[in-house]
């Protein structure tokens, strides 16, 4: 296989895995679900989730961005570190478990994917309102916990530096 065209003199996988492969070589970031390419005991290429973890033979297009040392939490991990301790019920626990792992570098993908898994809040509103409503209320929420995780961190860099600042006067003003 050369840039995901098959030989097939030396391959029997289908045409549907050939382009599965292909596709996860050219954007790995938009690949959903696990594949591992090996020669031997060998890992060649791990792709999961949309994080390339071992790319030891450079298959992947140089564009892409190679992960590595990130921890792997499953959905269900992801939700139960983030929602642990949010006070709040139904959807406004929703929202505060998503601001938690965005606070915590946690991308849109995978907050999006832990929430329509793993969120009760969620699939409430899929049993009440449907699926597709459902799915543009968590894009609605996601945005808003993008946009206050923001505001908290501006709010939070310009508290320290208001305390670093009223360090150094003090110190001034010791030393004066």
């Amino acid at each position: 296989m050369k840039n995901g065209d098959l030989d097939r003199k030396q391959t029997n996988i289908s045409d549907k895995q050939a382009e599965l492969i292909k596709q996860a070589l050219d954007d790995p970031t938009s690949f959903e679900g696990s594949m591992k390419i090996t020669q031997g005991s060998k890992v060649l290429l791990h792709i999961k989730d949309g994080k390339v973890l071992v790319d030891s033979a450079r298959l992947v297009q140089q564009s892409a961005k190679v992960e590595l040392n990130t921890p792997d939490l499953n959905a269900k991990q992801m939700y139960q570190k983030y929602s642990e301790g949010v006070k709040h019920e139904g959807l406004a626990k929703t929202k505060q478990t998503a601001m938690n792992a965005f606070q915590d570098g946690v991308n849109r993908k995978d907050v999006t994917r832990m929430l329509r898994t793993e969120d009760d809040g969620y699939k409430k509103l899929v049993s009440s309102a449907g699926e597709q409503l459902a799915n543009k209320s968590l894009n609605q929420i996601v945005n808003s916990a993008i946009a206050q995780s923001k505001i908290n961190s501006q709010a939070q860099s310009q508290s320290q530096s208001k305390q670093i600042q009223e360090e150094k006067t003090a110190a001034q003003t010791l030393t004066a």
